[in-house]
C-alpha cells in the first residue's frame, strides 16, 4: 500500500470512529437523528481543526507570489504568459495590435494554441466576441498559428509575422 492510500484509510477510519462515538454519546435523539447530529458534529470539528492551517498556508503561498512579482510592472505582467507559453513572437505582435485596435473594439481569435486567455489579458480593455456574435463589419479578427498561415491574402490584413495576422473590420475599408 502507498502512503497516501494508508492516510486516506486512516482518515476514513478516524471519521467513522468519531461518528460512532458521538452517536453513542448523543442519546436524547431518535436513532436516525442521532447519527446525523454525530456526523455533523464530527464534520464541524474536523473543519475547525484543519481549515485554519489550510487558510494560513494558502495565504503564505499567495504572499510568496506577491513578493516574487512585486517588481514587475503591468506590461511585463501581461506578457508573462506569452513567455511562459514560449510565444515571445507575440509580444511585438500584440503591442502592434493594441496600437491598431481602438480600446472599445471587439475581436474574435482563431488560433490552434492554448493562448486565448493570454490574448484576452494582453488586449484588455478590448472585448473578445463569441463566434455566433461576430459581426465582420464591426469586429476585428486575430489569426494566430495555423489559421494565419492558411489565410488568403487580403487588403484588410496587417501581417505581423507568418503566424500572426490582424484583420480589420469590413466597415473600416468600405468593402
Amino acid at each position: 500500500m502507498t502512503s497516501p492510500l494508508i492516510t486516506l484509510l486512516l482518515l476514513a477510519l478516524g471519521l467513522t470512529v468519531g461518528v460512532l462515538l458521538l452517536g453513542s454519546v448523543v442519546q436524547q435523539r431518535p436513532s436516525a437523528g442521532r447519527w446525523v447530529v454525530a456526523a455533523a458534529i464530527v464534520a464541524v470539528v474536523v473543519l475547525a481543526a484543519f481549515l485554519p492551517s489550510k487558510v494560513r498556508n494558502s495565504g503564505h503561498a499567495l504572499d510568496g507570489q506577491r513578493v516574487a512579482y512585486a517588481g514587475i510592472n503591468e506590461p511585463e505582467a501581461r506578457e508573462h504568459c506569452l513567455h511562459d507559453m514560449g510565444r515571445n513572437d507575440l509580444v511585438e505582435a500584440l503591442a502592434f495590435t493594441r496600437k491598431q485596435m481602438p480600446e472599445d473594439a471587439r475581436f474574435r481569435l482563431k488560433t490552434d494554441s492554448p493562448s486565448y486567455a493570454c490574448f484576452t489579458i494582453n488586449l484588455l480593455p478590448r472585448e473578445p466576441v463569441r463566434p455566433g456574435d461576430f459581426d465582420p463589419a464591426r469586429d476585428w479578427t486575430i489569426l494566430d498559428g495555423a489559421a494565419a498561415r492558411a489565410a488568403p491574402s487580403s487588403p484588410r490584413h496587417s501581417v505581423q509575422s507568418p503566424s500572426f495576422i490582424l484583420v480589420r473590420p469590413e466597415a473600416e475599408d468600405g468593402s
